[in-house]
């Protein structure tokens, strides 16, 4: 199931659109209501939602919508912003933040807009991406392109996910990670420590009589494998 909470400060207007989802047999949870806007951060603080139906308006100056789905992409990258509104001025702008917006439903709902952004929901949580959870029990979905490679600590239960312009540190163990990468022809383990992204290698370097050193392009990242697994992957000469 995805986890969502529903933000709008008209009740009527959040029991319809739970109305819908129901009848809809949606795999979308109502996990949390919410009609104070002062209150939306810190209920997805608590309760970690993958999704957020959030309107725009609530009929402050001080604050919207907008200014909430910044906040909220800022702490929990990962989450989908779905803005519900009956004002179609803010449409321009809404689609111009930096949160991962999905979708904007039109008030009043109906089946068919709902169900417009149910597909685009499904759509980027199934399409080629990772789903990680963070230690904080935040979720990331990862696009493969934009890992570098996963590190299992030595001693520690703790993963660290390299990715491009971020780390996550998560309690998931490579296994279960490989699991979850069935089919990738650009991640690959290569041993206990380390899955890989063999597109952004950059170098593979002599560490020791049987190891080499591995280096990414645009990464500080190094990553140590035996000498058998470079030629399987054929990083050096056989």
């Amino acid at each position: 199931m995805i986890r969502a909470i529903i933000a709008d400060d008209e009740p009527v207007a959040m029991r319809h659109l739970k109305k819908i989802l129901a009848e809809l047999h949606s795999n979308i949870e109502i996990i949390g209501e919410v009609t104070d806007p002062d209150q939306i951060f810190p209920m997805v603080t608590e309760k970690h939602p993958d999704v957020i139906f959030l309107d725009i308006d609530f009929n402050r100056k001080d604050i919207n919508g907008l200014i909430l789905a910044d906040k909220i992409s800022e702490r929990f990258p990962a989450a989908m912003i779905i803005y519900i509104s009956a004002h179609n001025e803010f449409k321009s702008e809404a689609w111009e933040r930096k949160a991962v917006i999905l979708g904007y439903i039109d008030k009043p709902f109906n089946k068919v807009k709902v169900e417009r952004v149910l597909l685009k929901i499904a759509r980027y949580t199934s399409y080629d991406r990772i789903e990680i959870k963070d230690k904080s029990n935040i979720l990331h979905y990862l696009s493969p392109s934009e890992i570098v490679m996963f590190e299992r600590e030595k001693n520690a239960k703790n993963t660290i996910v390299h990715c491009d312009s971020k780390k996550i540190n998560t309690s998931e163990s490579l296994t279960s990670i490989e699991k979850k990468l069935e089919g990738s022809k650009k991640l690959s383990r290569v041993n206990r420590s380390y899955i890989i992204n063999i597109t952004k290698i950059d170098q593979v370097s002599l560490f020791s009589k049987s190891s080499y050193i591995v280096r990414f392009k645009k990464s500080a990242c190094e990553a140590f494998i035996g000498k058998e697994t470079a030629r399987e992957l054929e990083l050096i000469s056989r």
